[in-house]
């Protein structure tokens, strides 16, 4: 590396370090499900202070995943109806949400996951 470039690199890279490009908690470094062809939803929209992550499989929404990036109080319209949800965080229900607006309260940086509970 000639000093010039040298130089042009050390530059870029202090700036991505000083602005957070590469952070863990950056969005290059968000994780989705891995999948050969995944199925129709979206993943990690930011929405307000959430990124959110939904699923469908023959027509029905069958997940939703949101991270919390304020820690902002949470409303979802309820995706199945007036059914009741299962409110997740690392895979242990916390809670069973219902109604037309499933609300619940988040911490910034956790991760929850609403599911379907069919009676």
């Amino acid at each position: 590396m000639t000093n010039i470039s040298l130089k042009v690199f050390a530059a870029f890279f202090a700036a991505v370090c000083l602005f957070g490009a590469f952070a863990p908690n950056s969005a290059a470094y968000a994780e989705a499900p891995m999948t050969q062809s995944p199925g129709p939803g979206f993943y990690r929209i930011k929405v307000g202070a959430f990124e959110v992550t939904a699923e469908r499989q023959a027509g029905r929404v069958t997940g939703v995943e949101l991270v919390s990036r304020r820690g902002a109080p949470c409303r979802v319209l309820n995706p199945w109806g007036k059914s009741r949800a299962s409110l997740s965080v690392r895979g242990r229900r916390i809670a069973t949400v219902l109604g037309d607006v499933l609300e619940f309260p988040t911490q910034a940086g956790k991760t929850y996951a609403l599911a379907p509970l069919y009676d």
